[in-house]
């Protein structure tokens, strides 16, 4: 499981982060900020991540830090910060009570809307443009979150040791994408289309994405696909046999385990490999 400090980073600039997405896509985000005047507000979380959230011409902006936010809403921990998330927590501003107005007619609007694609009612889902837009921002959380994971769960930390400086493409056919950016071990995600990537997951459907996501996928199909793309993996030796299989259910998930052998032996190539086969399944 996820500990609190990694979730709080997770909520912080993947979920709220995606605030920025929804003014661009949903017009109805946008209406909410329309003729208001740029207000800031920082979130400044105890042994945690600190951002800014700016909000201007009706578009939305996050930064790190929160020196020069308007509003302040400080939490003395990770675990205060994620109510605010889970909607057990109201925050008191240490700054800019003059703007609490704000707060409650815009602001939480915004995290309400945010709430709905995110969390979407089947029935909203039936309409073409909302399905696009919810499934674009749940592909925007996702890549960012795995950036924070990589870099601060001590199991992701551990992952992203392994991973060689380049970037990864997670994305849509003719779709959004992000860019899963690594420099010395350290993740970024860019929510854009990369021009150049050394590995990627890219789905040929918003349909197939969002299916994936809320994991309605079969697991079995996903095994045999991983297995067909190691069979025809020029790099990957057919003997001994190739094993790609399901282990036994944990708390964390369900394992699949990759039993297989390079047919490249040296150090620098090998590990290459490895990690190009690991980005392409996850």
């Amino acid at each position: 499981m996820t500990d609190q400090k990694t979730m709080a980073y997770i909520n912080l600039y993947a979920v709220l982060g995606t605030l920025e997405n929804l003014c661009e896509l949903a017009p109805e985000a946008s209406a909410l900020l329309k003729n208001k005047k740029p207000i800031s507000i920082g979130f400044d979380v105890k042994g945690g991540p600190s951002a800014t959230l700016t909000f201007a011409n009706g578009r939305c902006r996050m930064e790190q830090g929160c020196d020069k936010c308007q509003v302040k809403l400080p939490f003395s921990s990770p675990e205060k910060f994620n109510g605010l998330i889970d909607g057990t927590v109201t925050p008191i501003p240490s700054k800019g009570f003059t703007h609490l107005p704000f707060l409650l007619k815009q602001f939480t609007p915004l995290t309400d809307l945010l709430n709905k694609y995110m969390r979407p009612d089947p029935e909203d889902l039936k309409d073409p443009d909302f399905f696009r837009i919810s499934t674009t921002l749940m592909l925007y959380t996702i890549g960012v979150a795995i950036a924070q994971i990589g870099n601060n769960d001590e199991i992701g930390k551990f992952s992203a040791s392994n991973i060689v400086d380049g970037s990864v493409k997670l994305g849509v056919k003719d779709g959004p994408a992000v860019e899963i950016r690594c420099k010395d071990h350290r993740l970024l995600a860019l929510k854009h289309v990369p021009e150049t990537f050394r590995a990627s997951m890219m789905f040929d459907s918003i349909e197939t994405a969002r299916a994936l996501f809320e994991g309605t996928v079969n697991a079995q199909l996903f095994r045999l696909y991983v297995y067909h793309w190691m069979m025809n993996n020029p790099h990957v030796s057919q003997r001994p046999r190739l094993v790609v299989r399901w282990m036994e259910q944990k708390e964390s998930g369900l394992p699949l385990q990759i039993y297989a052998f390079l047919l490249d032996t040296s150090v620098t190539a090998f590990e290459w490999q490895q990690s190009q086969i690991i980005e392409h399944i996850l």
